[in-house]
């Protein structure tokens, strides 16, 4: 019984569901819609012109990124020369610190025997005055040189009553070639 009060009402509900149009606002329509459609164009533009920019604003970030990739590229590279140049010239430098290090010890070792040569040079020479002062006081007293005398161990200048010695030099007597290095 539901059921057919809904059957027998439906022609009904339809006409009164709808309500007639008001006559006050029949006139508003035709400016209402000129107006929603001016909005809806201009929204579209709106619309078209963000996705303009949207699509501008992609490509830009893809150029960027692109770059970005080509940098990254770039500066690994550069780190990986830069490794290489730095490994180099670690290598390098280890070579020139230990040829500084061999050129050191070889001068010390000269130098150690520059200075031991200086040393038998300057006691040789010594030798050689002494040698050459005991020549000279030999040879005048062979060319009989009187003022000298023997006093047990050598031949030594006679002094005379004022107590002044005689004076022989040999060549060289006194005379040093010695130099510290």
């Amino acid at each position: 019984t539901g059921s057919s009060l809904n059957t027998r009402d439906a022609p009904y509900r339809i006409h009164f569901s709808d309500p007639p149009p008001d006559p006050i606002c029949v006139p508003h329509f035709p400016s209402q819609i000129t107006e929603t459609t001016l909005e809806v164009t201009q929204s579209t533009k709106e619309v078209d012109t963000a996705r303009s920019r949207l699509l501008e604003l992609r490509r830009s970030v893809q150029s960027l990124e692109i770059d970005l990739d080509a940098l990254r590229s770039q500066n690994a590279g550069l780190e990986g020369s830069l490794a290489e140049t730095e490994a180099r010239y670690g290598m390098q430098l280890e070579q020139l610190q230990g040829l500084i290090l061999r050129g050191e010890e070889e001068l010390a070792q000269a130098r150690g025997e520059l200075q031991r040569q200086n040393r038998e040079h300057c006691a040789l020479l010594d030798a050689k005055n002494k040698l050459e002062a005991e020549i000279a006081t030999y040879r005048a007293l062979l060319e009989g040189g009187e003022g000298f005398r023997w006093d047990g161990v050598g031949v030594a200048p006679q002094r005379d009553r004022s107590g002044a010695a005689g004076t022989v030099m040999a060549s060289g007597w006194g005379e040093s070639h010695c130099w510290d290095v």
